[in-house]
């Protein structure tokens, strides 16, 4: 389902010169596995998922996505996957089950599909 392969990007940074925020990073998910990415911050967890929903491109490296290359058909992946970055701030006064609602009327499902998604969501997630 993904596969990054040697995934580099770096930054021109006037202080510092090229910082490389993503170094060489390979991994491969399957269909249904749930994979975390940790380190410490400034390890390039972030860089690396924005380089997956195709928000950045890669110095280097390509991954690829439901078997579509980020690198070469961004919009086909963009088409297949959802990615919301934490520290965006988008729609602070929300509550989750606001933003879960928000979404669903955003991708066109109706008042009770979304109800009993989020319904279904809350209970495995437990929140």
């Amino acid at each position: 389902m993904i596969e990054a392969r040697e995934l580099c990007k770096n930054f021109k940074d006037k202080k510092r010169g090229v910082v490389k925020a993503v170094d060489h990073v390979s991994f491969s998910c399957k269909a249904g596995e749930v994979y975390g990415l940790l380190g410490p911050n400034g390890a390039g967890k972030t860089t690396t998922l924005r380089i997956l929903s195709t928000a950045l491109k890669p110095t280097s490296g390509t991954a690829i996505i439901n078997g579509t290359d980020v690198t070469v058909d961004s919009q086909k992946v963009r088409s297949q996957i959802g990615f919301l970055s934490g520290n965006t701030g988008l729609y602070g006064r929300l509550t989750a089950r606001e933003m879960v609602a928000y979404f669903g009327n955003l991708y066109g499902m109706e008042k009770q599909t979304i109800r009993r998604r989020t319904d279904e969501l809350f209970t495995l997630l437990d929140m």
